[in-house]
């Protein structure tokens, strides 16, 4: 049973539309009940081939969860899906209004060690990830629904810009909380 779910698309393998927008508290529930389905643990009495097949099958697991579950991953998986390699992705242009924005909220990460307030500058940078995160994915979302997939390309683009963003501005919060 558990191999032939590895040659499942992620969407399938969870019971959800292939689509941008996702429940993701059914997506985590689903998630929940595979892995208990599956977690090599339960299959520890089974046969060596048994238990490397349940291995594949979690880590499957695990990766289709992780990727449906992030926005910008998403994004690049249902381009795949369409045909669409990563290379292909990361070659369409960026909007430069965006390029400009991004440009300057990591300008801002980077001024955290001289501004009086960082702690405050980050929720301000986290307000406009947010927005930018969301107008992004309305984007996105719309010429996905319409099948304009050459037009949605750049904006997986866009959130992969975003998530890293993210991740810098969550380092330097991070750093300043242990810094106290």
């Amino acid at each position: 049973m558990l191999q032939s779910e590895l040659s499942k698309d992620y969407f399938t393998l969870f019971g959800i539309s292939r689509s941008f927008v996702i429940d993701r508290d059914a997506l985590t529930e689903r998630y929940l009940l595979l892995q208990r389905q599956s977690h090599p643990d339960m299959h520890a009495s089974g046969d060596p081939m048994e238990k490397r097949i349940a291995l594949q099958y979690s880590g499957f697991v695990n990766q289709a969860y992780s990727t449906l579950k992030d926005a910008s991953r998403r994004a690049f998986y249902l381009l795949e899906l369409a045909g669409f390699s990563q290379n292909e992705v990361n070659a369409f242009a960026v909007d430069d209004e965006f390029l400009f924005e991004q440009m300057i909220l990591r300008e801002q990460i980077s001024d955290l060690d001289t501004c009086d307030d960082p702690l405050s500058v980050i929720e301000e940078i986290s307000a406009s990830l947010r927005r930018l995160q969301a107008d992004t994915e309305r984007k996105f979302c719309e010429f996905y629904k319409l099948d304009k997939l050459k037009h949605a390309a750049p904006f997986a683009n866009c959130l992969q810009y975003l998530f890293k963003i993210k991740e810098e501005l969550d380092r330097s919060e991070l750093q300043r909380l242990e810094e106290g």
